[in-house]
Protein backbone atom coordinates (compact mmCIF):
# COMPACT_ATOMS: atom_id res chain seq x y z
CA UNK A 1 0.00 0.00 0.00
CA UNK A 2 1.32 3.60 -1.10
CA UNK A 3 0.41 6.79 0.92
CA UNK A 4 0.98 9.99 -0.31
CA UNK A 5 0.80 13.27 1.80
CA UNK A 6 0.92 16.42 0.15
CA UNK A 7 0.66 19.70 2.24
CA UNK A 8 1.37 23.51 2.29
CA UNK A 9 3.80 24.80 4.62
CA UNK A 10 2.52 27.86 5.45
CA UNK A 11 6.46 28.46 7.17
CA UNK A 12 8.01 27.77 3.34
CA UNK A 13 8.56 30.67 1.02
CA UNK A 14 11.13 32.94 0.03
CA UNK A 15 13.74 35.05 2.02
CA UNK A 16 14.04 38.40 2.35
CA UNK A 17 16.88 40.42 0.28
CA UNK A 18 18.51 42.91 1.35
CA UNK A 19 19.97 45.28 -1.48
CA UNK A 20 22.51 48.15 -1.41
CA UNK A 21 22.69 50.93 -3.53
CA UNK A 22 25.32 52.34 -6.05
CA UNK A 23 24.14 55.57 -5.98
CA UNK A 24 24.10 56.76 -2.74
CA UNK A 25 25.49 53.70 -0.43
CA UNK A 26 21.55 53.43 1.38
CA UNK A 27 20.18 50.09 1.74
CA UNK A 28 16.89 48.10 1.02
CA UNK A 29 15.15 45.13 2.12
CA UNK A 30 12.48 43.32 0.34
CA UNK A 31 10.50 40.53 0.49
CA UNK A 32 8.09 39.50 -2.59
CA UNK A 33 4.41 38.77 -1.92
CA UNK A 34 3.44 35.80 -0.43
CA UNK A 35 -0.30 33.98 -0.29
CA UNK A 36 -2.88 35.02 3.20
CA UNK A 37 -4.77 32.28 4.24
CA UNK A 38 -6.30 31.95 0.47
CA UNK A 39 -9.53 29.56 0.55
CA UNK A 40 -10.16 30.28 -3.32
CA UNK A 41 -7.82 30.60 -6.84
CA UNK A 42 -8.37 34.05 -6.26
CA UNK A 43 -5.92 35.18 -3.30
CA UNK A 44 -5.04 38.29 -1.82
CA UNK A 45 -0.91 38.18 -1.08
CA UNK A 46 1.62 40.72 1.10
CA UNK A 47 4.84 41.66 0.31
CA UNK A 48 6.95 44.26 1.98
CA UNK A 49 9.89 46.71 1.48
CA UNK A 50 11.82 49.18 3.85
CA UNK A 51 14.19 51.41 2.94
CA UNK A 52 16.48 52.76 5.62
CA UNK A 53 16.49 56.70 5.02
CA UNK A 54 13.11 56.24 5.88
CA UNK A 55 13.98 53.37 8.66
CA UNK A 56 9.86 54.08 10.33
CA UNK A 57 7.85 53.45 6.89
CA UNK A 58 7.40 50.21 5.36
CA UNK A 59 5.80 50.19 1.80
CA UNK A 60 3.39 46.62 1.56
CA UNK A 61 3.17 44.81 -1.68
CA UNK A 62 -0.43 44.32 -1.93
CA UNK A 63 -1.64 41.94 -4.74
CA UNK A 64 -4.38 39.43 -5.71
CA UNK A 65 -3.04 36.16 -7.66
CA UNK A 66 -6.01 35.09 -10.91
CA UNK A 67 -7.53 38.18 -11.40
CA UNK A 68 -7.23 41.89 -12.77
CA UNK A 69 -8.83 44.19 -10.89
CA UNK A 70 -7.97 47.91 -9.48
CA UNK A 71 -6.89 47.58 -6.03
CA UNK A 72 -7.89 50.99 -4.14
CA UNK A 73 -7.17 50.25 -1.10
CA UNK A 74 -6.29 47.19 1.98
CA UNK A 75 -7.37 47.34 5.85
CA UNK A 76 -5.67 45.53 8.25
CA UNK A 77 -8.34 44.17 11.38
CA UNK A 78 -5.03 43.55 13.97
CA UNK A 79 -6.95 42.12 16.87
CA UNK A 80 -9.79 44.35 16.64
CA UNK A 81 -8.08 47.66 15.74
CA UNK A 82 -8.69 48.23 12.45
CA UNK A 83 -6.20 50.30 10.06
CA UNK A 84 -7.36 51.68 6.89
CA UNK A 85 -4.04 51.93 4.10
CA UNK A 86 -5.27 53.84 1.03
CA UNK A 87 -3.95 53.80 -1.93
CA UNK A 88 -1.94 56.02 -4.11
CA UNK A 89 -1.24 55.79 -7.91
CA UNK A 90 -2.38 53.12 -10.82
CA UNK A 91 -2.94 49.61 -9.85
CA UNK A 92 0.32 47.36 -11.87
CA UNK A 93 -1.47 44.17 -13.82
CA UNK A 94 0.73 41.36 -14.73
CA UNK A 95 -1.01 38.48 -17.10
CA UNK A 96 2.01 35.34 -17.28
CA UNK A 97 1.51 31.97 -18.93
CA UNK A 98 -0.56 30.78 -15.95
CA UNK A 99 -1.39 33.68 -14.08
CA UNK A 100 -2.89 37.06 -13.53
CA UNK A 101 -1.62 39.27 -11.04
CA UNK A 102 -3.23 43.08 -9.81
CA UNK A 103 -0.59 44.98 -7.57
CA UNK A 104 -0.12 47.99 -5.65
CA UNK A 105 2.19 48.92 -2.85
CA UNK A 106 1.33 51.41 0.21
CA UNK A 107 3.34 53.12 2.36
CA UNK A 108 2.60 53.27 6.26
CA UNK A 109 4.31 53.14 9.36
CA UNK A 110 5.97 50.43 9.83
CA UNK A 111 4.60 49.79 13.92
CA UNK A 112 1.75 48.25 11.81
CA UNK A 113 3.92 45.86 10.09
CA UNK A 114 5.20 45.07 14.27
CA UNK A 115 1.37 45.27 15.14
CA UNK A 116 1.05 42.01 12.56
CA UNK A 117 3.85 40.29 13.80
CA UNK A 118 3.10 40.61 17.73
CA UNK A 119 -1.42 39.91 16.59
CA UNK A 120 -3.40 36.83 17.44
CA UNK A 121 -5.76 37.45 14.88
CA UNK A 122 -5.29 39.81 11.45
CA UNK A 123 -7.88 39.67 8.72
CA UNK A 124 -6.60 42.05 5.67
CA UNK A 125 -9.33 43.38 3.51
CA UNK A 126 -8.37 44.04 0.27
CA UNK A 127 -10.88 46.66 -1.49
CA UNK A 128 -10.83 46.35 -5.57
CA UNK A 129 -13.00 47.44 -8.42
CA UNK A 130 -14.50 43.84 -8.68
CA UNK A 131 -15.32 43.95 -4.51
CA UNK A 132 -13.69 43.23 -1.09
CA UNK A 133 -11.68 40.31 -0.68
CA UNK A 134 -10.68 39.33 3.19
CA UNK A 135 -8.62 36.73 4.06
CA UNK A 136 -6.79 35.94 7.64
CA UNK A 137 -3.24 36.84 7.73
CA UNK A 138 -2.99 34.89 11.33
CA UNK A 139 -6.03 33.97 13.26
CA UNK A 140 -5.38 32.05 16.43
CA UNK A 141 -4.09 28.89 14.93
CA UNK A 142 -4.39 29.81 11.18
CA UNK A 143 -1.50 31.02 9.75
CA UNK A 144 -0.03 31.67 6.61
CA UNK A 145 3.07 32.08 4.14
CA UNK A 146 2.37 35.94 4.18
CA UNK A 147 2.71 36.09 7.80
CA UNK A 148 6.17 33.61 8.02
CA UNK A 149 7.28 36.09 5.24
CA UNK A 150 6.80 39.42 7.31
CA UNK A 151 8.26 37.68 10.04
CA UNK A 152 11.68 37.12 7.68
CA UNK A 153 11.59 40.56 6.29
CA UNK A 154 11.29 42.09 10.40
CA UNK A 155 14.10 40.10 11.17
CA UNK A 156 16.13 41.56 8.17
CA UNK A 157 15.19 44.59 8.85
CA UNK A 158 16.03 44.56 12.96
CA UNK A 159 19.76 42.70 11.78
CA UNK A 160 20.27 46.36 9.76
CA UNK A 161 18.64 48.75 12.01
Amino acid sequence: MLISLVGCSTTSGSGAKTSVSNFDGSRSVGISAHGAACKSMICPMLGATWVEKHPNTVGFTVQVLNEITNINSVAFNIDGEVIQLDGVGLTDFDRMANAKISRKSIVTDYSVLEKILNSKRTWMRVSTSNGPLEVAIIDGTTDSKAFHALKRFDTEVKAIK
